[in-house]
């Protein structure tokens, strides 16, 4: 067998490119992230959430709870919950968000990724839509079974 062409994949290269990619994505999040984040919460599942939280002197801000963005994948996740904040979607009452402001939230996480010159993760896509569906449902179901009772 003889020597391997240079262009070829070498683990050196790929850790390199795995290095390349994480900083990337790290340098996106933190162009993305308002203000108005006091605190992040890494997470290990590739899941998320955004809420208000006091800061230490008494004003407000938001928490945000998502993967550290270190992949692609990650980075959606922590992008979307950057959205709910840049969006508006959370109140003080901690209300979970409606299916048309988790729309609006991935819709957003979808164009920052792309804006970043990041494809975004298929399986993503495909989550953010089924999630969506899901949570259409449980409101339309929820609303049915209030106007029955009435």
């Amino acid at each position: 067998m003889g020597k391997r062409p240079d262009h070829w994949a070498t683990p050196e290269r790929m850790a390199e490119g795995r290095a390349a990619m994480k900083r990337r994505c790290v340098d996106a999040a933190l162009r993305a992230t308002p203000d108005t984040v006091i605190q992040f919460r890494p997470r290990t599942p590739l899941s998320g959430y955004a809420c208000r939280v006091a800061a230490p002197d008494g004003t407000s801000g938001y928490e945000i709870s998502a993967p550290r963005p270190f992949t692609r994948r990650a980075l959606y996740v922590y992008l979307h919950e950057c959205a709910h904040v840049i969006l508006g979607h959370l109140d003080d009452e901690g209300d979970r968000c409606t299916a048309d402001e988790e729309l609006e939230a991935e819709r957003w996480a979808q164009d920052r990724m792309r804006a970043e010159g990041f494809a975004v993760p298929l399986k993503e896509l495909r989550a953010a839509r089924d999630y969506v569906a899901r949570l259409r449902r449980k409101e339309k179901a929820r609303k049915g079974a209030r106007t029955r009772r009435s």
